[in-house]
């Protein structure tokens, strides 16, 4: 029998929690260290810290551009609630696959695959609401952008 519509409900309800959670408690505005400088980085397309980070630049000037809010400094917080939870996702699909490479990908039940996909969530849960990840995750940092390169990089 086929999981995989399993592994996908858990994944996506992986990337709803981190989504709202994060989008409850992100900045509403510039906060106080250099996020000031990656926003008005991100929105005139600047280099921030050398070397710089252009994959954050034209994202962050995408998301500055859109409609969603008054401030831009929100707009471009919101950049990061959006990669982090692509991250807590990406996380995800990858504890699964380490554990299937590990046990392996043939399950003998349900309950055999529910095993290790809610190994997988608490994993990467965990890592969502870590002190850094969380905190990078709802303001205007590079942080959260790299992680979701990163992961990417390992998944693919």
């Amino acid at each position: 029998m086929n999981y995989k519509k399993y592994q996908n409900i858990i994944a996506a309800s992986i990337a709803v929690i981190t989504g709202i959670v994060f989008t409850m408690t992100v900045q509403s505005s510039v906060s106080f260290w250099d996020c000031g400088e990656c926003s008005a980085a991100a929105v005139w397309m600047q280099v921030a810290h050398p070397p710089g980070a252009p994959f954050f630049n034209l994202i962050g000037r995408f998301f500055a551009m859109l409609p969603i809010a008054d401030n831009v400094g929100l707009r471009t917080n919101l950049l990061s609630v959006f990669t982090s939870m692509i991250s807590s996702l990406l996380l995800f699909l990858i504890m699964v696959k380490l554990i299937e490479n590990y046990r392996g990908n043939s399950y003998k039940n349900l309950g055999d695959a529910l095993t290790t996909y809610l190994s997988a969530a608490i994993g990467a849960l965990a890592f969502s609401f870590s002190h850094s990840f969380w905190f990078n995750g709802t303001e205007t940092e590079i942080y959260a952008t790299n992680t979701v390169v990163f992961a990417a990089i390992i998944y693919f």
